[in-house]
């Protein structure tokens, strides 16, 4: 996964790509650029019934032994994802999509950092 993409399409392209009604569809959405980890970004669910899009934060954020949290993990490598017990079970029971028109790392140039 990269650490930056962007998502500009319209709320109404979005809603008939994915079929969602237009009371499944937060009136907050904006498009974004700069899509970053730990950001709160527009992510498309099924709750069993059907789907709807909402807002999550982008990563998982672990708890230490004593109950307090990590650091936010927004990777993790798909030949471990089964091994690591704070990815097993959302790996094996829950799905979601997230929409994106494109995805990019930022790169040192000479000039400073550039988007690639």
């Amino acid at each position: 996964m990269c650490g930056r993409y962007t998502l500009t399409a319209t709320a109404e392209d979005i809603q008939v790509l994915f079929g969602l009604e237009p009371d499944a569809f937060p009136k907050t959405y904006a498009p974004t650029y700069n899509a970053a980890p730990s950001q709160s970004l527009l992510a498309i669910i099924h709750d069993g019934i059907r789907s709807m899009a909402g807002h999550l934060d982008w990563g998982f954020t672990s708890l230490d032994p004593r109950g307090k949290s990590s650091e936010r993990v927004i990777n993790v490598r798909s030949e471990t994802v089964m091994d690591k017990p704070m990815f097993r079970t959302p790996f094996q029971h829950r799905r979601l999509i997230i929409p994106a028109d494109s995805y990019y790392e930022w790169v040192m140039t000479d000039k400073g950092k550039q988007p690639m």
